[in-house]
């Protein structure tokens, strides 16, 4: 009965409060104020970024939603740097047999010079409702930019589905659209901060805050907070070499606790 519940409540939150489109640990740990980092989950985060990597990366991550099984977020991401820019592809999945939905994305980074970027995303997005006529495949698009005003700043700008898709065409149940600025401050060579405010349309603004220290060599500490829902973040990061190993844990007042992995590999 749980299972059912779930199927027949989760396709409405997930396309009204858009719970599964962030993707790694690292985001996670930093309260998801991602949008002007540049790393593999840039493909997923605002793929501007992509354009900034010096090496192939492929990603993969897990995220338990609230500890409810049912609940999982799986993601996949590969992001190949070019002369001036680069390719990247990313596949998401959420939820279970009754109620699931896969995103799969292609993206295309461009870098004008060492300071600014741009970048486009073509993604086709499957929902699946086993009690339920909200079923089908629709194409979406997101779009970005980064901006290196200083060494140490950067700054991130990013859009999903602006072209205000429909998930079911028969209802015009539309998927929500976003809009997600923020900033990347440096602070020396150890620590870095971070920010960022989302808008989705008919919903509050979400602010996010986070904070990341590499207090040993290979390990980072990292911790976020974030209002609209209100949640603390915590979580660990470790290199060896060709690989990042991500750990984080989320505490939501409201909607109760998650956590995720993620494992980065440097091609």
């Amino acid at each position: 009965m749980k299972r059912l519940l779930l199927a027949l409540i989760f396709p409405y939150a997930l396309v009204a409060q858009n719970q599964s489109f962030y993707a790694g640990a690292r985001s996670a740990a930093l309260a998801h104020s991602t949008v002007a980092l540049s790393d593999v989950w840039s493909s997923c985060h605002n793929q501007a970024g992509l354009a900034f990597l010096e090496q192939s990366e492929i990603g993969i991550s897990y995220q338990n939603k609230y500890f409810i099984k049912e609940l999982m977020v799986g993601n996949i991401a590969f992001a190949v740097p070019l002369k001036n820019g680069a390719l990247a592809t990313s596949l998401e999945y959420f939820g279970f047999e009754l109620f699931n939905r896969t995103k799969l994305g292609l993206s295309y980074a461009h870098r004008f010079g060492s300071y600014f970027s741009s970048a486009v995303t073509i993604n086709y997005e499957h929902f699946y409702v086993s009690q339920g006529s909200n079923n089908g495949g629709v194409a979406t698009f997101e779009a970005g930019v980064f901006y290196k005003p200083l060494k140490s700043l950067n700054l991130g700008l990013h859009f999903y589905n602006p072209t205000n898709q429909s998930f079911n065409s028969e209802s015009g149940d539309k998927l929500p659209v976003i809009v997600r600025f923020g900033a990347q401050k440096s602070l020396g060579s150890k620590s870095i901060v971070t920010a960022e405010v989302r808008k989705q349309a008919d919903l509050q603004e979400r602010y996010s805050l986070g904070a990341e220290y590499r207090f040993l060599e290979g390990v980072a500490l990292r911790t976020g907070v974030s209002i609209q829902p209100i949640s603390n973040t915590w979580g660990l990061g470790f290199n060896f070499s060709s690989f990042q190993v991500d750990l984080s844990y989320e505490y939501a007042v409201i909607l109760g606790n998650s956590g995720s992995l993620s494992l980065n590999y440097s091609l």
